[in-house]
């Protein structure tokens, strides 16, 4: 399919039949994609607006929410054919755009939604399409998803990645949610494993651990133990193919995982010696000696109480600047790398991606998220400068 997809000069996506504003969905998205300096938010001009509508109108919102929530944007084996496909071609009813207008038009939202048109009171008020289950919002997560991994694919993209960040799509049988990504892999992912339907869905997890090991000599298999858990694996195989895994929180780990090689160029001796159980080789270097005593969940948990408490964790004072252990950074600099994860966000290609903390550090990012922490909610929505969208981290 592969081949397929890659030799086709057009391929014509069939989204679905028309409605009555199908044709104003399909020319929002031109008018997007055809003037990068339209605002989202018809307060700001200039503004988008199509038939006399902004993107305030229900009504408008409406047929963007439907035109996205079409079954071809949540299919597994349709990734694919986004992916490979050299020329792609959006079909609705009669009237179409291609799949360049379609990515230029996800990406000037994007790059609005995050940041000019962050504060815009359309997303406070914005209403979950009871039909659907979707905002807008939520809807342009759809193609930006596909956007992202064209975009990021490379050389050698790992197949491990896109079964993950996909596998949340509907398939009619769980094995697809790994067989059905696999033409995606290039580099020593390319054809990982052959699709098999006489393995059980734990057999093709495991299956791919096993084949991605011996290609890449790395344990990357082990960044994406997550929920649900399935007690037919071993504890160190990711359950892939379970209804409900990984998400967003899965995602935005294993892309910023990329930022770091704890291993070098040390090949792993993984090596399987029973059926559930794996040897191998490692070293502890680090021990945790105590963590804060909550999980946050939200963010109306990042608070004053919250704040003291890391200060406590930290043993530093708003005037400390004392230096953390053997390193040339302040405590205040090592509490914001920790924090930070030792990364920070960047905004390119009409993406936000991570990159690693290098040199001297702002401490006025931690001060200020620190002071708009403390607000109370509807304070913090008139003074919130960016949000991030949930496709990246």
């Amino acid at each position: 399919m592969r081949s397929i997809y890659g030799q086709a000069s057009q391929v014509v996506v069939w989204l679905g039949e028309g409605w009555d504003g199908s044709d104003m969905a399909l020319e929002f998205l031109a008018s997007l994609a055809g003037n990068e300096t339209l605002h989202l938010d018809p307060l700001l001009e200039p503004s988008i607006s199509v038939n006399g509508l902004s993107l305030s109108s229900v009504e408008l919102r409406g047929h963007l929410v439907r035109l996205f929530g079409f079954p071809w944007w949540n299919r597994t084996w349709t990734v694919r054919e986004l992916v490979l496909s050299q020329r792609l071609v959006y079909q609705c009813s009669k009237s179409s755009i291609t799949g360049e207008t379609m990515s230029m038009a996800v990406a000037n939202f994007w790059s609005h939604r995050t940041r000019c048109c962050a504060g815009c009171t359309i997303w406070d008020s914005e209403q979950i399409s009871t039909e659907l289950g979707l905002t807008v919002h939520d809807a342009f997560t759809q193609p930006a998803r596909l956007d992202f991994i064209t975009k990021a694919r490379g050389p050698s993209y790992s197949i491990l990645a896109a079964i993950a960040t996909f596998c949340g799509r509907e398939v009619t049988d769980p094995r697809d949610k790994v067989y059905g990504l696999l033409g995606l892999g290039t580099g020593v992912y390319t054809d990982l494993v052959e699709p098999d339907y006489t393995l059980s869905p734990e057999e093709v997890c495991q299956a791919v651990v096993i084949k991605s090991t011996e290609r890449t000599g790395t344990l990357e298999f082990l960044s994406h133990l997550f929920e649900p858990r399935n007690p037919k694996l071993p504890s160190y195989i990711p359950n892939w193919t379970a209804k409900g895994f990984g998400g967003v929180m899965l995602e935005n780990r294993l892309s910023d995982l990329k930022l770091f090689n704890t291993a070098l160029d040390i090949l792993t001796d993984f090596k399987l010696i029973a059926s559930r159980e794996a040897k191998i080789s490692g070293t502890i270097f680090d021990v945790i000696i105590t963590t804060s005593f909550r999980a946050l969940r939200s963010a109306e948990n990042y608070n004053a109480e919250f704040f003291n408490d890391i200060h406590r964790l930290a043993r530093i004072e708003d005037s400390s600047e004392e230096q953390y252990g053997s390193t040339k950074c302040s405590r205040w600099v090592a509490l914001w790398h920790s924090l930070c994860g030792g990364i920070e966000p960047v905004f390119q290609d009409s993406n936000i991606y991570s990159r690693r903390l290098k040199g001297s550090t702002d401490l006025s990012r931690y001060f200020k998220w620190k002071e708009f922490s403390r607000l109370v909610l509807k304070d913090r929505r008139n003074c919130r400068s960016m949000i991030c969208p949930p496709f990246v981290g």
